[in-house]
């Protein structure tokens, strides 16, 4: 299954780097959540969430 398909079951929303902290706080614990429900293993993770990153979080996540 692809991750545009997993995250589309559970309307999770992009990630487009909100300068409030607790926004990205909240963000991180509702992908947690998915891959705990997802009996996710730890190496897909990443992957997962960075498919999720856009605008300015994306720009960040490539100069890494």
């Amino acid at each position: 299954m692809t991750p545009k398909k997993i995250f589309g079951k559970v309307k999770i929303l992009d990630f487009k780097g909100d300068v409030e902290p607790q926004a990205a706080k909240v963000w991180k614990l509702k992908i947690e959540k998915i891959f705990d429900n997802m009996q996710c293993p730890e190496s897909r993770k990443v992957p997962l969430a960075m498919f999720l990153f856009e605008r300015e979080t994306k720009r960040w996540w490539v100069g890494q």
